[in-house]
């Protein structure tokens, strides 16, 4: 159900209630008063509200109910439905995760596979000159159990806006050239990698990181780039 739909119901919800109590609360007081009114609460309630409210207070005049009476019966009413109204208007129904959003890493979590132990550091996003660009820093270890070395420049960053669907590649630029294509064991390197956009994404927001490999493929892994901030 959609939150324009929830809010709706109730709102609806609450005016029948305060219809409801406001016609009881004054059904209560001709009781208290000895009135002989032939009305029942169920009939009286079959009436749209926004229809009976002027002819009851013309009705209840006729019968000698007090102006005083009637006046702390509708305070009462309406201090109620405020309070009801207070606690709706302050209920903000929280919007759900996607499940893209649920299954993402964050920022220093770590993904380990046969060859890589890869994990992002931060992201930021910045315009230069008249074009936008998001860098990313990566840091990959290699972890192979057989010692050999790994060739990063295999790998592929693309960044996607979960919204849109539009993808954007990224250009790697390694801190640490010389042992690029030829990442000793057990040893780390980090890079980073340079998205450009001609125009600035509407949410950034929307932003996960994947790394692609065909020589040891991260399945299902990508990062959510949160706190994104132009400068």
């Amino acid at each position: 159900m959609h939150v324009s739909s929830v809010s709706q119901y109730f709102q609806s919800f609450f005016f029948r209630l305060y219809a409801g109590f406001l016609s009881f609360s004054i059904l209560l007081t001709l009781h208290k008063i000895n009135a002989h009114l032939y009305i029942l609460l169920k009939d009286f309630y079959l009436f749209p509200y926004s229809c009976k409210i002027i002819p009851m207070f013309y009705f209840l005049i006729q019968k000698g109910i007090t102006m005083k009476s009637l006046i702390k019966t509708t305070c009462t009413a309406l201090l109620f439905t405020g309070i009801l109204t207070g606690c709706n208007s302050n209920t903000t129904p929280k919007q759900e995760k996607s499940a893209l959003e649920k299954n993402a890493m964050h920022y220093g979590e770590i993904v380990k596979n046969e060859y890589y132990r890869a994990t992002v550091e931060n992201a930021k996003f910045e315009k230069i000159d008249k074009e936008w660009r998001l860098t990313t820093r990566v840091m990959i270890n290699n972890v192979r159990d057989d010692g050999q070395t790994i060739d990063l420049s295999k790998i592929k960053y693309f960044i996607q806006d979960e919204k849109t669907g539009q993808k954007y590649e990224g250009e790697a630029h390694p801190i640490d050239d010389e042992h690029y294509k030829n990442v000793p064991h057990k040893f780390s390197l980090t890079t980073d990698v340079v998205f450009e956009m001609k125009t600035s994404p509407k949410d950034l927001n929307n932003m996960y990181l994947y790394i692609d490999s065909k020589v040891a493929p991260l399945t299902n892994t990508y990062w959510k780039l949160g706190n994104l901030a132009s400068k």
